[in-house]
């Protein structure tokens, strides 16, 4: 399947002149039927185009994917969009706070399944294995959970693993919905300190992190975004996202069906 480009990703930045623009997703299959128009704010195509910049040679994801049954027709219904934990799938993301959260989206859906949260790192044996568990309310749209003080601290140089889990129905976990990624705790960079200490918004936060390829950090900001500022740096950090993802083109799918939204 071919995955149509964003032919534009949208972002505000303090100082930047500002616009009001509509941006067109191409219609992608099987996700999209339609062209579908955004609202967003824009700026210089040139700027744009910074929301996410990965860091040079990411670490490659290890070992075993317990992902199962992750698009549509699932419990959640065939809804156009599907659930979707945001966050790169073959390469470790990055986040540099011992206590980061973590973004999904999950589509409507007449009922209210159960959710959990996991975090997995690895055991003495270098297996992946539970080290913290909530359990979470489905709620339609973008998601965020914060690692609480509960949970024990990160560490650097682990390959962390975060999970969200729809139990379809709970007498055949079997039948769940569990999507993973994997991540580790970094050091920020003094380029990373110096664009935080002049962000003033939610916004300039996010991009001062995605510019300098910390991706968790960067979409925790913005996520749940309710300023048109926000919302357009979602939709360029999921974009972004999306034209590296290659690798897994109905991912890709999602995270440009996303970046409309």
């Amino acid at each position: 399947m071919t995955v149509p480009r964003l032919i534009v990703a949208a972002i505000t930045v303090a100082g930047a002149t500002t616009l009001s623009t509509t941006v067109t997703l191409l219609s992608i299959q099987p996700r999209l039927t339609a062209a579908t128009p955004v609202k967003v704010t824009a700026i210089h195509p040139s700027t744009a185009n910074k929301a996410f910049r990965p860091p040079n040679n990411p670490r490659r994801r290890s070992g075993y994917r317990t992902t199962t049954g992750t698009r549509q027709g699932s419990c959640v219904g065939d809804s156009e969009t599907a659930f979707t934990i945001l966050g790169p799938s073959e390469t470790m993301g990055l986040t540099a706070s011992t206590r980061p959260s973590f973004a999904w989206y999950l589509p409507p859906s007449e009922t209210a399944y159960p959710v959990q949260f996991r975090l997995l790192a690895p055991n003495e044996r270098g297996i992946p294995a539970p080290i913290y568990t909530t359990d979470l309310d489905y709620a339609d749209g973008f998601n965020t959970y914060q690692l609480p003080a509960e949970a024990a601290a990160l560490s650097p140089g682990i390959e962390y693993r975060w999970q969200i889990v729809v139990v379809c129905d709970a007498g055949y976990l079997s039948r769940s919905l569990n999507q993973e990624r994997s991540f580790e705790l970094v050091s920020p960079s003094t380029e990373l300190q110096q664009s935080l200490a002049t962000a003033t918004t939610a916004a300039e936060q996010a991009l001062a992190y995605g510019e300098n390829g910390v991706w968790y950090d960067a979409i925790a900001q913005v996520a749940q975004a309710n300023t048109s500022q926000s919302i357009a740096v979602r939709q360029a950090l999921l974009a972004a996202l999306a034209e590296i993802e290659s690798e897994d083109e109905l991912f890709q799918a999602d995270l440009l069906q996303l970046s409309a939204q």
